[in-house]
Parts: C-alpha cells; structure tokens; sequence
C-alpha cells in the first residue's frame, strides 16, 4: 500500500462522487471533536476520517487526529484495493490487535508500524461513503460496545457533514448568482465602448448626487463634453479611428475626475461628468486640464479633433438646472465657470 499526498476531500450533499477539494472550515470544526472524543473510547493514538470513492477506487484520509508518534497524514491516498479498511470489512473484523497477522503484507501496517488498527463503515443513504478508523502503534483492543458508539459517530459526521456542503453549494450558487446579476447590471448601466456610465445609468446617478447635495448643502459642478470634428475624422481615418477618440476621452476623465466624481458617455460624443464636492474654487480649472490631457492623447494618436465644454455650477445656478444650464452653454459655444465654496 503506497501513501501519496492529495488535497483533503470534501463530502457532497448526494454522496454520489467523491470530490477532492478544499475542505469547508465548518466542517473541521464539526469533525474534530467527534475524533477527539472517539480517542477517549477507544485510546487509540489516531483517528482519522476516509472518504472512499468506489468509482475511482481511491480513499482519502481528509481529517486526521494525531496525538502521538503515530500519525496517519491528512491528504494521504491508498488504492481502495489496497486499503486496510476494504480487507477489515471483507474479513468482518473491524477491530485487529496484530495488524501484522491480520492484514499481512499490509504496507501501511509496516510503514507506520501498526499493531492495533479499527475501521468502522461511514454511510449516507446506504451507501458506503468513507471509513471512521483509528490506529496504535501498542496492543489496545476495542469492544464492540465501542466500535458501536464509533459506528453511531461515524452516522453523526456524516450527516452533519452532508449539511455542511449543502450549505456551501447553496451559499456557492447565492455567490454565483450575484456575480451573475453584477455582471448583467454592468451590462446595462455602462456604455460597451468607453466604460462609462451610459445616460440612463447617469441620470439615476446624477438624481442621486443631486439629492445628496440638497441634503448637506454642498456645491455641485456639472460638465458636458462633446467631441468636435469627430465626424470628419471617421470620414477620412474610418470608425475605428473614431472610437480610439471616444476611448481617449473616457480614459481622460477617468484620469482626471475622482473616485466619487460621475463619468459618463451620453451618447455618441456627447460626455458628461459631475464634480461632487469641487476641490477647487473655479471648476473652469478642471475643464481645462480635461482639454490639455485630451488634446495631447489624441496627438500621441494621430488624431486632430477639438473639445467643446459646457460648465456650471451651483454657486451660480441651481442644483436641478445644472445639466440643462451645461448642455446650454455647451451649444451656446461657451462655458459658464461656475464658483463653489
């Protein structure tokens, strides 16, 4: 019988197959008491819980309790044909005092030096699922009174054990489930090109700020941004070359505005992005590095394209105007620099 190392199993809630993944810790801690107790019954030196997979014909040790020079490794993996619990229930002897008579030529026996060994079957729904055993290197013979109170062990891991990976699976799919709604709400909030919010998920948003504002009395800023000369540009360098605009100009926001600042892309090049909070008193400042950043991106891309901004703030105009009093000025050709506190 050769040990090789694997990860720990895990029990799933049908028993059908035998899963070699990361244990739950609930499961560590619904597991090492009842080994700990089964030490005291029997006085063995190891406990250790197997599972055994009769379809891959392999068992795995997955918990064991060592607490003395004996150890049976958590991880290690024999052959079930090969394993010292498949010879103790095909020989109806659960308990062996002589591992080297009993179970001759038993290369576990010989390499951790065995002289009592004990397996008790673990099952769910009748079906064989693992092995509750226990393990000395001294003569401790174990009753069967006891090998029924590790039998009735045995039937309590396992349920509880079944509980615990239904409760995982169900708390994996809740997760998988969130991701999955995450994923879709991005899908339609943001705008596929550039990232940024699209104009639905913006004015939502902007509500929002615009909400928190009134409640604290601070200052909003509001920009709206649109891309000049961007038709001509796809007219001679083709759409693609356009998009690499739009891409610039998102990605220059996001360099410039703050985390709790509002980006978004309102549709085709039209942009809109709402300072909250201002950090500066003339927010005609943070426009203008906007065009500078954006002006030499498109430079390092070959492009020749201008930025139109229209600006306010609500200093100067109320808070439930300042998107329209933008979109004004923005189509006015001129912005409106607004002073917050």
């Amino acid at each position: 019988m050769t040990w090789i190392k694997c990860r720990p199993g895990t029990i799933g809630p049908s028993m059908n197959t035998h899963q070699v993944t990361q244990l739950d810790p609930r499961a560590d801690r619904v597991v090492r008491p009842l080994l700990q107790l089964m030490q005291e019954l029997t006085g063995a030196e190891t406990t250790f819980l197997t599972l055994i997979d009769l379809d891959g014909q392999q068992q795995d040790v997955v918990f064991a309790l060592n607490t003395a020079e004996l150890e049976v490794a958590e991880g290690a993996r024999v052959p079930w044909q090969d394993s010292m619990c498949r010879l103790a229930f095909l020989s109806g002897k659960p308990c062996s005092a002589d591992v080297a008579a009993d179970f001759p030529g038993s290369l576990g026996a010989a390499q951790l030096e065995m002289q009592t060994f004990f397996a008790v079957p673990v099952t769910l729904q009748g079906r064989l699922v693992g092995s509750l055993c226990g393990a000395s290197r001294h003569r401790r013979p174990v009753g069967a009174g006891v090998l029924r109170m590790v039998e009735l062990i045995g039937q309590a891991m396992a349920s509880q054990l079944s509980l615990v990976a239904r409760v995982t699976e169900a708390e994996a799919r809740h997760a998988q489930d969130a991701r999955a709604m995450a994923l879709l709400r991005e899908a339609v909030t943001t705008d596929a090109l550039t990232g940024l919010l699209n104009r639905g998920a913006f004015l939502a948003r902007y509500q929002q700020e615009l909400a928190r504002a009134e409640r604290h009395g601070e200052e909003l800023a509001v920009l709206v941004l649109e891309v000049d000369g961007i038709a001509a540009l796809r007219d001679v360098h083709g759409r693609e070359a356009g998009d690499r605009v739009l891409q610039a100009l998102a990605s220059t926001l996001g360099a410039v505005a703050r985390v709790e600042d509002v980006a978004a892309r309102l549709e085709g090049d039209s942009f809109a992005l709402v300072l909250t909070r201002p950090r500066e008193p003339d927010p005609s400042r943070t426009a203008a590095r906007i065009r500078s950043v954006f002006t030499q991106t498109c430079a390092v891309l070959g492009m020749q394209v201008g930025l139109g901004i229209g600006l306010c703030g609500s200093r100067d105009t109320p808070r439930a105007e300042l998107l329209y009093a933008a979109e004004r000025m923005l189509s006015q050709g001129r912005n409106c620099a607004a002073e917050p506190g």
